[in-house]
């Protein structure tokens, strides 16, 4: 599949992955970015590296953020509302 990223809905998408980790935010830097990367893999039938270009700019539009819990544990915390303040 050759994916054009602007036919994606990234809103719907974000709020997908959202639900999807609502419970278990993914964890560590490269670890938890997988996991991500393969749930939007998994959602749009794309492949890895297209998968991967999502998540680039889902992490460059801050929908996407690497945060540290109060335990001290990386998790990755999903902003669907962020998502659509910077879509247009």
């Amino acid at each position: 599949m050759n994916m054009n990223q602007e036919d994606i809905d990234l809103v719907e998408l974000t709020r997908d992955l959202e639900t999807q980790f609502e419970h278990a935010p993914p964890e560590g830097l490269v670890a938890g970015r997988t996991e991500i990367r393969d749930a939007v893999l998994r959602r749009l039938g794309c492949s890895q590296l297209e998968a991967e270009e999502l998540v680039d700019t889902l992490v460059l539009r801050g929908v996407l953020q690497l945060r540290e819990s109060p335990e001290g544990l990386k998790l990755w915390w999903i902003d669907s509302a962020r998502a659509r303040r910077t879509s247009s």
